[in-house]
């Protein structure tokens, strides 16, 4: 039976206001905590995870980047965090990684670890592979995976082009969603919910042209993306709340 474990970020306004707006998670067990945040559904959630284990794995998911959770971990496994909030997030994981000792390290390339973190860790793992759907950040060689995952075909060829075995991975959606949700009355015909960041002009342009012929209602960050007069501004209701 594979040991897997899966490290995660997620974005950090989305951190930034659950804590706020629940102010008892951080004072909850770190078991307690990562539940009420997988409850959210934010992401992938924990849909990974429960997949794996389904089919016979055991696995686990970390949150990099949620660092009230991440320094709970800490302090119930004796690790003294750094001070340095980059190093902090590197060690806990590190900590989680020799704790866990995964067979499979899944990472999700927002994650903010780096080349040389990842070439240590492999040295752990019997397999390191990423995930990555979104343009790549500068300077970043990939070298540590042994292989890739991606849905977007751009990335599939550049991987396999530099020679990392790389496998596409369709999107899917999680179906234990629709249990959590209580019935409600459709409140919008046509909604979007999403994010407009430098490299969605295709996505703007998209909905401008989308909104000439449908009223729909828009919910995502990154409106300063658009220009002074675009549609979407018309339509633009803030970020989801969640």
């Amino acid at each position: 039976m594979p040991r897997i474990l899966i490290i995660d970020t997620y974005y950090p306004e989305f951190l930034t206001d659950l804590y706020r707006k629940e102010p008892d998670l951080s004072t909850l067990a770190y078991d307690q905590q990562i539940n009420r945040i997988f409850a959210k559904c934010f992401g992938v959630s924990d849909a990974y995870s429960t997949g794996l284990r389904a089919a016979g794995a055991e696995a686990q998911e970390v949150i990099c980047n949620a660092d009230v959770l991440q320094s709970q971990w800490a302090q119930e496994h004796d690790v003294e965090p750094f001070a340095n909030i980059h190093d902090r997030r590197r060690q806990i994981v590190a900590a989680q990684i020799n704790h866990y000792r995964p067979d499979i390290l899944l990472v999700f390339e927002l994650c903010p670890l780096g080349d040389s973190f990842l070439a240590d860790m492999k040295k752990t793992v019997r397999f390191l592979v990423g995930q990555i759907a979104s343009p790549l950040p500068p300077k970043r060689t990939f070298a540590a995976y042994d292989g890739m995952i991606s849905f977007w075909p751009p990335l599939l060829y550049y991987f396999r082009r530099r020679g990392i075995k790389t496998e596409r991975m369709n999107l899917a959606f999680d179906s234990r969603i629709l249990s959590r949700l209580p019935f409600a009355q459709p409140k919008y015909d046509v909604s979007f919910v999403g994010g407009f960041a430098s490299n969605h002009t295709e996505r703007i342009s998209w909905l401008e042209d989308l909104l000439a012929e449908v009223p729909i209602h828009i919910f995502g960050y990154g409106l300063e993306q658009t220009v002074a007069d675009s549609p979407i501004r018309r339509q633009h209701h803030g970020e989801a709340e969640h």
